[in-house]
């Protein structure tokens, strides 16, 4: 898929929430046009790294999916699969229901006491804005999607890889496809830190691995929260086993996490 039109829906929807100027969406929109895919992706995530939402702001919703961009990268991920991902901790799940209802019932910024601690970073790393004053539209398909799986409580029964791409068979019948580069887009998006970086262990870890690579060899030290965060993603969606010293991967490694570095950055990798 071309990246540029995304890369110009995502910056229209910054521009129309406020948390982006006119001016600074002009530019940006310039970059894209003449094909600086690396250099509007990176001084966005500054923008936006400065503004308090360092992972998510790069999605929009289209259909039942979340469109997210990377640079010259498009990653596409059913809202089904994500909210897959919030159901596998209970109470993780009830938190961040309550967390966008309150929204959805129009009150403003509401207090994070009480909350799973993890709710507002990973409702904000699917693509939710919970800076504006109310629920956008992916804020509300995703409390609906949540809602309906409350009472249907799906369970992943078998994921298959096969070349580039998984196939994933649902309890209630439901059949889910997603590729190599979206599950490694997600999976390092929750490696990385409030200033718009990979965690430096994580990003070490992918420095100078190659594409056909079908096993990391973890650190010796122990395993940082970006790390784990990542690894936990990969896991779920079965593209990764984790032993002891290593990890070892379903498929080869793809070029996602070079584009990873690439456009994020690493304090121990890019200056």
């Amino acid at each position: 898929m071309r990246w540029k039109p995304i890369a110009s829906a995502v910056i229209d929807r910054l521009c129309s929430s406020h948390l982006i100027d006119t001016s600074q969406a002009v530019e940006l929109r310039s970059l894209v046009n003449i094909g600086e895919a690396i250099t509007a992706f990176r001084q966005l995530q500054e923008l936006m790294s400065k503004a308090g939402w360092s992972v998510g702001w790069n999605k929009i919703l289209r259909g039942k999916s979340l469109y997210g961009w990377y640079g010259s990268t498009i990653a596409i991920l059913p809202l089904r699969f994500v909210t897959l991902e919030i159901e596998t901790d209970a109470e993780l799940w009830e938190s961040c229901s309550q967390l966008l209802m309150a929204f959805y019932n129009g009150q403003e910024q509401p207090s994070s006491k009480g909350f799973h601690p993890e709710t507002s970073r990973l409702i904000q790393g699917l693509g939710v804005n919970l800076k504006g004053k109310s629920l956008d539209r992916l804020g509300v398909e995703l409390l609906h999607r949540l809602n309906l799986d409350r009472r249907e409580l799906p369970l992943i029964e078998r994921i298959h890889w096969s070349g580039d791409a998984c196939t994933t068979i649902l309890s209630d019948g439901g059949r889910l496809q997603v590729t190599r580069g979206s599950v490694w887009a997600r999976a390092i998006e929750s490696g990385i830190g409030a200033d718009g970086r990979i965690d430096p262990q994580l990003g070490a870890l992918l420095t100078g691995v190659d594409v056909d690579q079908t096993e990391i060899t973890l650190p010796q030290d122990e395993i940082s929260a970006g790390t784990d965060a990542c690894l936990s993603r990969l896991r779920m969606y079965r593209l990764a086993k984790v032993e002891i010293d290593r990890i070892c991967l379903s498929i080869p490694l793809g070029e996602f996490p070079a584009l990873a570095l690439e456009i994020w950055g690493c304090a121990s990798v890019i200056a």
